[in-house]
């Protein structure tokens, strides 16, 4: 385990920009074995990398680890940036305001969850 610890201290400090793929598999795999907190480090890491930064499923990842450490605030704020610099006529913008939604429901700001809601009256 030691090896480990040692290659992916390497791997973060060289950064996701040289190896973003792996980054997201290192991710991934540590989200899946319950490490939550050091498969935050890589997947947020991912967000500065321009081909990844906008993908909504390292999103998703990110808000499955939000979830698991007790954070939906932290997803709702990342969500919340993504749905600021989307047009509405990006074809992911209605799953991100009503996942926006959805996480600002489980981080008790049920009016901000709300008010998101009602907007869809005034952008479909």
């Amino acid at each position: 385990m030691a090896e480990a610890d040692i290659a992916l201290s390497g791997l973060v400090a060289e950064g996701a920009g040289p190896a973003p793929d792996l980054y997201l598999d290192v991710g991934c795999a540590l989200a899946a074995m319950g490490q939550h907190a050091r498969a935050r480090t890589f997947l947020e890491d991912l967000l500065e990398v321009e081909e990844f930064g906008s993908d909504p499923a390292l999103w998703a990842r990110l808000v499955a680890v939000y979830r698991a450490q007790g954070e939906p605030g932290a997803g709702a704020e990342l969500y919340q940036r993504q749905l600021d610099s989307m047009p509405h006529d990006d074809p992911n913008f209605y799953e991100t305001l009503l996942t926006l939604a959805e996480l600002r429901r489980e981080a008790g700001q049920h009016d901000k969850a709300l008010e998101l809601l009602a907007t869809l009256d005034t952008v479909l």
